[in-house]
C-alpha cells in the first residue's frame, strides 16, 4: 500500500515499531517434542530402585547427558560398544586426586559436567568377537563432588529417527516417603513398568519388533519416562506409543 507523505504519520509509526519488535516463532510438535529434556533422578541412574536400569534412547540426532544439577564432574566413562557410539565432553574429566599425569594441567582442569552421545551412521569394524551385537549398550559413568564418587548405569539403546528428548537431565532425587505412605498408584506403576520391560525383552528375543520403527522409539520413550517417574498414562500420551502394542507386550509378561 502506497502511504504518501505527511499523510497518515501514526500509521508509518506504528509499521515501523512493529518491525523493530522480536519475531516469535512457534515449534512444530516434532521439534517441540526433539527439544524435550527427560528428567531422571539420580537415585535412579543409579539403579537402586526397583525400575531397574535406566533406559536412554539414542537416535541420530545425538544426546546431552547432564549432571549440572547435581554439582557433579565426570571423572570416568565406561562404554561396553565403542563401535557404534562417540562421546565428547564440556571440559576435561576430573582426576579426583587419583591417577597419574601432569600435574599442572590436572591443576587446571574444573572438570565435565555435560556428556554428547552421538551415534555413528556405520559401526568402526572392530574384529568379530571383541564387543557384543545387538542395538544395545550399557554406559557406566564415575562422578566426584567433594571427594565422593558416584556411580551411574545407562542402557543405551540404538534406533533410527529422533527420539522425543534430545537432554537427558540427572537431578537430585527427593527425600524418601515413608513407608506407610506408598499408594496403590505407585503400585500399579511399577507393575506396569515391570510388564512393558518384560514384554519388551519377549518380544527382541522373538524378533518381533522393528528396532527402527517409530513405534519402538516411542516404546522405549515410554518406558524411559515411566522410569523417571511420570505416570503411566502421562508417558503414554506424551510418546503416542500405540495402546496395542503396550496391551500386547503386557500380555507377553503375563503369559504361562
Amino acid at each position: 500500500m502506497l502511504i504518501r507523505s505527511g499523510r497518515l504519520p501514526w500509521l508509518v509509526t506504528l509499521l515501523v515499531g512493529l518491525s523493530a519488535l522480536p519475531v516469535v516463532v512457534t515449534a512444530s510438535p516434532s521439534l517441540a517434542e526433539t527439544a524435550a529434556v527427560l528428567r531422571v533422578s539420580s537415585q535412579t541412574a543409579e539403579g537402586t530402585t526397583q525400575t531397574g536400569m535406566q533406559r536412554l534412547v539414542l537416535g541420530t540426532q545425538g544426546l546431552n547427558l547432564s549432571f549440572l544439577r547435581l554439582n557433579e564432574s565426570v571423572q570416568k566413562v565406561w562404554l561396553d560398544n565403542p563401535s557404534r557410539v562417540v562421546i565428547d565432553f564440556d571440559g576435561c574429566l576430573s582426576s579426583g586426586g587419583l591417577g597419574g599425569g601432569d600435574n599442572s594441567r590436572i591443576a587446571s582442569c574444573s572438570g565435565a559436567s555435560i556428556m554428547r552421545l552421538r551415534q555413528l551412521p556405520q559401526a568402526i569394524d572392530f574384529p568379530k568377537g571383541i564387543f557384543a551385537d545387538g542395538n544395545s549398550t550399557q554406559l557406566t559413568v564415575i562422578t566426584t563432588a567433594s571427594g565422593a564418587r558416584k556411580v551411574y548405569l545407562f542402557q543405551l539403546v540404538l534406533a533410527g529417527g529422533t527420539p522425543p528428548y534430545s537432554m537427558v537431565e540427572i537431578v537430585p532425587s527427593p527425600p524418601p516417603a515413608p513407608a506407610q505412605l506408598v499408594s496403590i498408584s505407585q503400585e500399579y506403576q511399577q507393575k506396569v513398568l515391570s510388564q512393558l520391560s518384560q514384554g519388551l525383552a519377549i518380544a527382541e528375543t522373538r524378533n518381533q519388533i522393528d528396532k527402527t520403527s517409530l513405534a519402538y522409539q516411542q516404546l522405549t520413550a515410554t518406558i524411559a519416562l515411566m522410569q523417571s517417574g511420570k505416570p503411566f498414562a502421562e508417558a503414554m500420551q506424551q510418546t503416542g506409543v500405540p495402546s496395542a502394542l503396550v496391551d500386547r507386550l503386557r500380555g507377553y509378561s503375563n503369559a504361562p
